[in-house]
């Protein structure tokens, strides 16, 4: 039992640390809150909401790559944290990282996409050998020559400053 709290410890030191990284001198950095809606399907069809923090780094050519640290809950109650790194254009990155599912108290391997406002992915579970789908909307919008796109103008430059 103490090695799951020094686990779940463990976790969260290394998630709060890679989400408050400084970036590097050649590139801009930009945190971001963010909240998110998805439908998961595998074990059921659930809504999910998720919190979460962005950090990234976007160079002058609007490539970005960062860290993500977010939490999620389903109707059902099921609950994880997660830490993901991401990378690619301003406007999708492809993402991977770990987590903590609390319903099963186990270790979660995540992979997925994030483009303009839409994210896809997939979970495997290593307390049950599972794997969930999930798709939805989130906050994030996409980032563009050192500057994070003003969403009021669609995320696609329009009235860039």
């Amino acid at each position: 039992m103490k090695t799951k709290s020094k686990l779940k410890c463990s976790l969260i030191a290394i998630a709060i640390t890679s989400a408050l990284m400084v970036s590097t001198a050649q590139a801009k950095s930009d945190g971001e809150f963010y909240a998110g809606i998805h439908i998961k399907f595998g074990k059921g069809i659930k809504p999910t909401f998720t919190l979460g923090y962005r950090h990234a780094n976007v160079d002058s050519d609007s490539d970005a790559d960062g860290g993500d640290l977010s939490f999620r809950v389903d109707t059902g109650g099921d609950m994880s944290l997660l830490l993901k790194a991401f990378k690619g254009s301003g406007c999708t990155q492809g993402e991977v990282g770990a987590g903590y599912d609390f319903t099963q108290n186990s270790m979660l391997f995540t992979g997925g996409v994030q483009s303009h406002h839409g994210n896809v992915g997939v979970d495997y579970f290593l307390g049950d050998n599972s794997f969930e789908t999930h798709a939805g909307y989130t906050s994030v919008s996409c980032y563009k020559n050192n500057t994070v796109i003003d969403p009021g103008y669609g995320g696609y430059g329009y009235g860039d400053a």
